[in-house]
């Protein structure tokens, strides 16, 4: 043997004790040195040599070991690449067999997360070859068993099943199979027989699933990522067997089972989080208040991991939409058990993830510059290169290399004196000082309870809101969005009309009257913070014409306390110059016309002293530069809403979209105000409601201490009005110098319209300052 083959077998041996290293202990260290040894055993590895294929697999296994704990999908689509080519080049028909099965395994993996039903037949048809290729192992057949049970899923045909469950019963049947394969396989017949239940409701069928899942969680061996996996899914049915037999028992042992999976390290954050939210729903059903805020405490820990730096971009959107309503449960059981501090804590932390992700860069970094500027210098850096490969195809290895030094470098910087929390979550003292004066009012909406915590210059409120339900809070949503649709369809309109009035007296009744009442702050200030399914609506338009809030107070809106500092911040800058700059996109490509923006653009251009980009001359390239130039900036254009990745929304310019991950990475120290006079500027996603990942927010992180935005569809000749009174009724209020006037003056031009249909006027609203 050569110095080249000894020196690739000893990569190929370190590459795989790191691997099992890494699976005992989950420091992702480990996974990446196995990683960096077994791309470099690879490289060394021939295209004709017969090791190739093995090398192509080990590398495979490592990156899919990256997706399954951290949810790092740019890994497994680069896994699955590895193992079709390892595939082509295997030596016989035992190693086809074998990497077949790895390479079907791993579509599971991708149909997961995509649920393609085309995913789920490829995964189907490598198991069936694999197990016709007869190679002798179990593991072909569990396999084919699982694949035939996610292609159900997808398709829908029973056929599929009862071949499954044919599938597993043979195995299992086989004395031969090693025991982790039975292991796994009494697993997989629980799942079948669970899906049996469901779709035909036999008794039987139920039953046999607790059976079998029960024996799998007590199967020995067992690996540890297994274990976890298996304890929640029976842990699953032991509820099921509670709804059905009424037993206390069957509870109890459910409430035991989800904690031992939440606080199991070798389980992934992601699973972890969803065992923690079961553990508290079930303590919760048991009046075990206490118990189910300590699961609370385990989910909410977990956040970081789920939205880590070391993925991409898009993997951080879908971990974060996971989490959808794990703050807001926290944060009432806080609130339940006494501790509204702490409640607004976890609200700070669990809303605006992404957002405050963003805001790191602009906030506590300016403090480190003024006390450390080469580490300042050095985490901007790193900062950058995180973002350049947000947006580039790059592969996951360089990501988490960049974010490990992030991390070091953070563990460095918080080794000094007085930075030992900085960008950790916040404290209650720091959420206070963001929200100054206030009174900021945080609207959580839980299935536990419902409540408003308000910040502000006395100590912290604590507002119950007990006739706000989560389940009315999504219907009435809901219906609002429908009738928002309606009031713009023929025919229609009265309808919806009727609907979105009945929906802003509910929310007065239910969420904005019990606050007012108890703060009695009419004619003040108030920055309205509303999460979960109530984000979207216009609290500031809530009740009825004469007594609304429109009429009570001068309405603000922030995702977090934390956006309402830094826009604090940024408006204490020293201002720069003080022209406006007015964009506006009459004739889009792939759009219908605005015929009225430029005239609103004309309008505006005479108020102010500035810039006015119109037509062929405004592209995306000369309004970027010119925001630089300008404190304040007005569009009037179409705004586009992606409801399936928010950070896509965008302004339409006259040559390419502005988008909201574009604007966000703008730096912009001596913005002032935007008005964003297009439809959907301050709409998120509903799967991503706490986020703010819209142009509203991509603004205020860009600079803006203050935004004027549209909630929804805004008609183009009202757009014209609003916009041409509002921007009138400013230059008489003072002008670009006292942006804090703009949000006392949009109250007082959406008075003006208070008796049109409110689907015309509440879409518009202040967010900042």
């Amino acid at each position: 043997m050569d110095e080249a083959t000894r020196r690739r077998s000893r990569l190929v041996s370190l590459g795989a004790a790191l691997h099992r290293a890494f699976q005992a202990t989950g420091d992702h260290a480990l996974l990446t040195e196995a990683i960096e040894c077994c791309r470099r055993a690879l490289a060394v590895t021939p295209v004709g040599d017969p090791e190739r294929p093995g090398q192509l697999n080990n590398l495979a296994a490592a990156l899919r070991e990256r997706t399954l704990h951290l949810g790092d999908y740019d890994a497994l689509r680069e896994a699955i690449g590895l193992l079709r080519e390892a595939v082509d080049l295997a030596p016989d028909d035992r190693g086809r067999g074998l990497l077949l099965n790895t390479l079907g395994v791993a579509l599971q993996d991708q149909f997961r997360r995509t649920w393609d039903p085309a995913v789920a037949d490829e995964a189907v048809a490598c198991a069936r070859e694999a197990v016709a290729l007869d190679v002798g192992h179990g593991e072909q057949r569990l396999a084919l068993g699982n694949a035939l049970t996610q292609r159900y899923l997808a398709r829908g045909h029973a056929a599929d099943l009862a071949e499954a469950l044919t599938v597993l019963e043979d195995l299992l049947a086989r004395s031969n199979e090693a025991l982790f394969v039975r292991s796994r396989c009494l697993h997989a017949l629980g799942r079948v027989w669970r899906l049996e239940f469901d779709r035909t409701g036999d008794l039987g069928a139920l039953d046999r699933a607790i059976t079998a899942a029960g024996r799998a969680t007590r199967a020995d061996p067992l690996d540890d990522a297994d274990r976890a996996e298996y304890r929640r899914f029976f842990a699953e049915l032991l509820l099921v067997q509670h709804e059905r037999v009424g037993a206390l028992g069957p509870l109890r042992a459910a409430r035991d089972t989800f904690a031992a999976a939440a606080t199991d390290a070798a389980n992934g954050p992601l699973d972890r989080v969803h065992a923690a939210r079961q553990w508290a729903d079930v303590a919760v059903r048991l009046g075990e208040w206490p118990t189910a805020l300590d699961a609370a405490r385990v989910a909410m820990s977990l956040l970081p991991e789920v939205a880590s730096r070391r993925l991409a971009w898009p993997d951080r959107e879908r971990g974060v939409a996971e989490l959808t309503g794990v703050a807001a449960d926290a944060a009432a059981l806080a609130v339940q058990v006494g501790d509204a501090g702490l409640a607004v804590r976890w609200l700070e932390q669990g809303r605006g993830v992404l957002l405050g992700q963003l805001l790191d860069a602009r906030s506590e970094v300016a403090d480190l510059r003024r006390r450390h500027p080469r580490l300042a210098a050095r985490l901007a850096d790193v900062d950058e290169a995180l973002a350049a490969l947000d947006v580039a195809v790059a592969g996951s290895d360089r990501r988490h290399a960049v974010a490990r030094r992030r991390e070091e470098l953070l563990a460095e910087i918080r080794s000094l004196p007085g930075l030992g929390e900085f960008l950790l979550p916040p404290s209650l003292a720091r959420v206070q000082e963001w929200a100054g004066e206030g009174p900021v009012v945080l609207i959580n909406v839980s299935r536990y309870r419902c409540d408003a915590l308000v910040l502000g210059s006395g100590p912290l409120v604590a507002i119950p809101l007990p006739a706000l339900t989560f389940d009315d809070a999504v219907r009435h949503a809901d219906r609002f969005a429908d009738a928002l649709e309606a009031s713009t369809t023929s025919g229609r309109e009265h309808q919806g009309g009727r609907v979105i009035t009945d929906v802003l007296e509910w929310l007065d009744e239910t969420v904005t009257g019990p606050v007012l009442r108890r703060l009695a702050c009419d004619g003040a200030r108030v920055w309205w913070s509303p999460g979960g399914p109530l984000a979207g609506l216009p609290l500031h338009a809530a009740g009825r014409p004469g007594d609304g809030v429109l009429e009570r107070v001068i309405s603000s809106y922030t995702p977090t306390v934390r956006a309402l500092g830094h826009a604090r911040d940024t408006a204490s800058r020293a201002v720069g110059p003080t022209d406006v700059l007015t964009v506006a996109v009459a004739e889009p490509d792939a759009a219908p016309p605005l015929p009225h923006t430029d005239e609103e653009a004309a309008a505006i251009g005479e108020l102010w002293a500035g810039t006015v980009l119109t037509g062929a001359d405004a592209t995306a390239d000369r309004v970027l530069d010119a925001l630089a130039r300008h404190s304040w900036v007005h569009f009037a254009c179409h705004g586009a809403h992606d409801a399936d990745d928010p950070s896509a929304s965008r302004l339409l310019l006259h040559d390419r979209p502005l988008t909201v991950l574009e604007v966000s990475r703008a730096h912009l120290p001596d913005a002032r105000l935007a008005v964003l006079s297009a439809c959907h500027t301050a709409r998120g996603a509903l799967h991503l409601a706490d986020e703010a990942l819209h142009l509203a927010g991509a603004f205020q992180i860009a600079g803006y201490p203050g935004v004027v935005a549209t909630l929804w569809h805004v008609n183009d000749t009202m757009a014209r009005r609003i916009a041409v009174a509002f921007h009138t009724a400013l230059a008489a209020a003072g002008g670009p110098r006292a942006p804090g006037h703009a949000a006392a003056v949009l109250r007082d031009v959406l008075l003006r319209f208070r008796d049109y249909p409110p689907s015309l006027w509440a879409g518009w609203v202040h967010s900042g300052i």
